[in-house]
């Protein structure tokens, strides 16, 4: 006699029945034969037979057959269509020369509030109670001159991670979320997708640096173009590249997921950039762990200020300039 084997998926492969259990099944056999019969020979009426679906009430006593219900799968997705080639060119072309007119906005005619928020984390994702957090307005002199002013500073109780001068430059550097038109010949950019964003529909383009020259820094990663504003409404990737000294990393990068909101309906500037992610440390030049670190950067209170300026990047013309304030006198 030999025990059945099972497969991976719990099948039985083979059973060998004993001669012992032989006679007994052919016992049932016969009863069943009979049994059949009987019913076969019954009225119509006592032999009827009930399917009902899964869940119904009277099962039961009477009840007959009942099914299980099929779960229903969903629609299929429907894909958006691409664009032709052609055109996905232009695109490109049109949401970088947006991108770049929204940071001289940024730069010139907005003022706004940004509150940054860093946490170390242990493990379980809980505070360990080190963190740098600040909150500056982005305001302009009388002269037109920008600043940034600290309006809420509170002691950093930063232990094992130190903010290098790129990292705080980075969280006040608009560049530092995007792509512009005049950096267009440095990158790499490809269409991927035509697809729904929450309650958008947009392109996803992947962008990374074709060369990576000494003394810059670039961004790789993803954004989403809105396919009616083609303007950028998300975008997800860091800042490259790491930077190292002697062989050991002296500066690391961390990804980020930037979001986008419409400001005074038309020009969709970031509200939202946040990053859950792990820096790793050394010992020497072997690798000694990681720690988690959790930053959030909200952009607040976007508006309009006074002086307006002229962008003309391949015959898309902007506003035109007005007269700059006097310079301030001494």
């Amino acid at each position: 006699m030999r025990e059945s084997r099972l497969g991976r998926t719990g099948r039985t492969r083979g059973t060998i029945i004993p001669a012992t259990a032989q006679a007994p099944a052919r016992v049932f056999v016969a009863v069943l034969s009979v049994a059949l019969a009987a019913a076969l020979a019954a009225p119509r009426a006592q032999a009827q037979i009930r399917i009902l679906n899964g869940g119904h009430k009277g099962q039961g006593a009477g009840g007959g057959l009942h099914l299980p219900q099929v779960p229903v799968p969903p629609p299929p997705k429907v894909r958006l269509p691409d664009p032709p080639p052609a055109k996905i060119q232009q695109i490109i072309r049109e949401f970088t020369a947006n991108e770049s007119r929204n940071l001289e906005l940024l730069a010139h005619n907005y003022t706004y509030d940004e509150h940054i928020d860093l946490e170390v984390l242990d493990n379980d994702g809980n505070p360990t109670g080190q963190s740098y957090r600040q909150s500056d307005a982005i305001l302009f002199s009388p002269t037109g001159r920008r600043e940034i002013v600290c309006t809420w500073c509170p002691q950093s109780t930063l232990q094992n991670v130190i903010l290098t001068e790129d990292d705080l430059n980075d969280f006040f550097d608009m560049d530092f979320y995007t792509v512009k038109m005049q950096d267009l010949a440095d990158y790499d950019i490809r269409y991927i997708d035509h697809e729904k964003l929450e309650d958008l529909t947009a392109y996803r383009f992947s962008i990374k640096p074709k060369k990576i020259l000494k003394g810059h820094r670039y961004f790789a990663g993803t954004v989403w173009v809105d396919d009616h504003y083609l303007q950028i409404v998300k975008s997800e990737g860091k800042a490259v590249p790491d930077q190292f000294s002697h062989g050991m990393p002296s500066n690391i990068f961390l990804p980020f997921t930037t979001y986008r909101q419409p400001i005074d309906g038309k020009y969709w500037f970031p509200v939202y950039t946040s990053t859950d992610s792990r820096l790793p440390y050394y010992d020497g030049k072997n690798y000694a762990g990681s720690t988690r670190l959790k930053l959030v950067v909200q952009f607040t209170k976007y508006k309009r200020y006074g002086s307006s300026f002229q962008i003309q990047y391949k015959g898309l013309a902007k506003k035109p300039a007005a007269k700059q304030p006097p310079a301030e006198k001494h």
